[in-house]
């Protein structure tokens, strides 16, 4: 029984880091918006 809970944490620790992983890749891509708009002023 303490397995399978340990699994489940485990799978939500991966669940919390995939979901780090895309808002760091959405903000990386609003950088580069921003950056992109400032070099065509």
């Amino acid at each position: 029984k303490q397995r399978r809970l340990h699994q489940e944490i485990t799978a939500e620790a991966a669940l919390q880091v995939a979901q780090q992983h895309e808002a760091i890749e959405e903000h990386a891509n609003e950088l580069k918006d921003v950056q992109l708009q400032e070099y065509q002023v």
